[in-house]
């Protein structure tokens, strides 16, 4: 009888794998492009970060971030928050547009209270050091 459930149990794991990966893959597309992975997250904090601690100004960093990157989400991200800031808007606010909460809610919080402090290399270093 242990034996049943435990055929029973491996047989409803794997069906529950097949409905993940169903859903994933007819579900989950859209979020592919436009979803950060952690992974992404950090090396777009990173290199944000770099730059702005050497000096350039924001637009030059997400400009330089998006020719330089081989990974088509940053490219994309870089793209969405160059037009929001050459409309006028500031940094905190363009990340806040982006589609699929790509960024957290304390992210967008600390990008913003920098941008009013000056402090915007640190919290980026904080960010992503998180």
């Amino acid at each position: 009888m242990p034996q049943i459930k435990t055929i029973a149990r491996h047989i409803l794991f794997l069906i529950g794998i097949k409905k993940i990966r169903y859903m994933h893959q007819h579900f989950a597309c859209s979020t592919k492009i436009f979803g950060l992975s952690i992974k992404e997250k950090i090396i777009f904090f990173s290199n944000f970060n770099i730059l702005l601690t050497a000096g350039m100004p924001i637009l030059s960093c997400l400009e330089s971030i998006k020719t330089e990157t081989h990974v088509f989400k940053i490219k994309y991200l870089c793209y969405l928050l160059l037009k929001e800031i050459q409309e006028g808007h500031s940094l905190s606010h363009a990340i806040k547009k982006i589609p699929y909460s790509s960024f957290s809610s304390i992210e967008i919080s600390l990008i913003h209270l920098a941008e009013i402090s000056g402090n915007l290399d640190q919290s980026l270093h904080f960010i992503q050091k998180r």
